[in-house]
């Protein structure tokens, strides 16, 4: 007895429909190993495939179609692609060009569901799909990374295909990775990591006194950092142009006034253990000797264009978040221009960079416009957030593993990075921030870590703790 073989189990399955509103007689159920192919049907149909990707390790995923009619995609019940043709051609009017559309969303490792709906608008038209998987080379979505299964069935009863190589094994590995080569894309859609997993830090202390120039006020505070050596947290007190010093226990200590500042904008602690200070708007860079109360500008080869953030490397090099400039620039801990990193025409000058740090020898920055984190010397980025302004943009702070933090302004959370840059949770109480900028980060000796956040919106500072195997990936990762 002759038998035909079975289909091989991918692709997705495609219901097909008389006429172009996806709706009325079916005319054809079948799996489809190659979506988009001619369907060898009346014109006009169209056809809702369904099924599963494949995300063989987490990180951001870019899916795009290339397509004449009407097309959306969905993943995970979110709409990432969404292109709707000005008229669908009547019949034999011929067809148009192809349209090219995309969209970009991070996904966790393992199956997802998908569900794509194409309304052809000529008998000759097509649909071709692509993808941009992390830390590999953009391509066509093979077929062999989509699977027929329907939304009901269980993504840990399907094995997972093998990741697609890496372009750089300092990108990630076959659990997670960074992404190269965006510069040319053009996502109407992003969908940033999240919900995450939660952390929870405990309430040490807190200063809330509403905004305002008194003594126990602050007005528009973003950056922060701790003194490695006293234990006290200076503040970039921004709207008063002038940086607080608060003891162990919330209690202010010092305050740090000049004439010079301008826009004290971020604080960040030199090798030396003295406080730097960022001003965007005097465009310079700051000294603090807390034992004499001098502020003394830092001589620096360089120019800078509205900064907002800056960071110290194991070497005392100095980085500095050039957001108008649209670069990161490093220095000398002396202020000699060693090296810089983007520019206005590249993506990170574009995305508007806005705070730099460089934790357990990587450096990295977070750019406002797009929401992207980078890691410089390799230039593997992830979108992390959703866009925010450079006035209240995001801010980093690392952890000696290499691990990191990150302030959500707009969704008013905090992400926790691992070393390699892969979300791994996020801040538990939803609503505790206003619109959280500035953070700094340490642990101590008792594996107890540290975090203090500014809100620049609600003008507060407030310092938290929580043990550190608290932040250990989750199980499921």
């Amino acid at each position: 007895m002759l038998r035909s073989p079975a289909l091989p189990n991918m692709g997705l399955l495609g219901t097909y429909f008389a006429g172009d509103q996806l709706q009325g007689p079916v005319l054809t159920v079948r799996k489809d190993l190659l979506v988009g192919a001619d369907a060898e049907l009346p014109w006009p149909y169209s056809v809702r495939w369904e099924g599963k990707l494949a995300a063989s390790r987490a990180g951001e995923y870019m899916i795009s179609a290339l397509a004449d009619g009407f097309v959306q995609v969905y993943v995970d019940g979110q709409l990432l692609i969404n292109h709707l043709p000005d008229q669908i051609n009547e019949l034999n009017a011929g067809s148009v060009d192809s349209v090219y559309a995309e969209g970009v969303i991070y996904l966790e490792q393992g199956w997802h569901d998908i569900s794509i709906l194409f309304a052809p608008d000529s008998r000759e038209a097509g649909l071709r799909l692509l993808w941009h998987p992390p830390g590999s080379a953009p391509g066509p979505l093979p077929s062999g990374y989509l699977s027929p299964v329907l939304p009901d069935v269980h993504g840990d009863d399907l094995a997972l295909p093998p990741p697609p190589d890496l372009l750089d094994p300092r990108l990630g590995d076959d659990q997670f990775a960074l992404t190269q080569g965006v510069e040319l894309r053009q996502a109407a859609i992003v969908i940033p990591p999240g919900p995450l997993p939660a952390f929870s830090p405990e309430l040490v202390w807190q200063v809330a006194n509403g905004c305002g120039r008194g003594d126990d006020q602050l007005d528009w505070p973003h950056g922060l950092a701790f003194d490695p050596q006293g234990g006290r947290l200076f503040v970039a007190d921004t709207g008063n142009r002038r940086v607080l010093a608060f003891g162990p226990t919330g209690e202010l200590e010092e305050v740090f006034a000049d004439q010079a500042f301008e826009e004290p904008f971020d604080v960040e602690i030199s090798r030396e253990g003295l406080p730097l200070v960022l001003d965007a708007l005097a465009q310079q860079i700051s000294r603090i000797d807390p034992a004499s109360g001098s502020i003394t500008p830092l001589e620096v080869d360089t120019g800078f264009y509205r900064p907002r953030g800056i960071g110290v490397d194991e070497a005392g090099n100095i980085l500095v978040a050039d957001t108008g400039g649209g670069r990161v620039a490093m220095l000398s801990p002396t202020g000699d221009y060693l090296v810089g990193m983007g520019g206005p025409e590249t993506e990170i000058g574009q995305g508007q960079p806005v705070d730099a740090m460089a934790v357990a020898n990587t450096p990295w920055t977070v750019t406002a416009e797009d929401g992207r984190i980078w890691r410089l010397d390799i230039s593997g980025t992830l979108v992390a957030l959703p866009r925010s302004t450079t006035l209240d943009g995001p801010q980093l702070a690392g952890l000696p593993d290499g691990s990191f933090f990150v302030t959500d302004p707009v969704r008013q959370l905090v992400q926790y990075h691992s070393s390699a840059g892969q979300p791994l949770r996020q801040w538990a109480y939803a609503g505790l921030f206003d619109r959280p900028t500035g953070i700094a980060a340490k642990i101590g000796n008792d594996d107890m870590v540290q975090i203090a956040v500014t809100d620049s919106a609600a003008c507060s500072v407030s310092l938290w703790r929580l043990p550190a195997v608290t932040l250990e990936p989750p199980l499921s990762e």
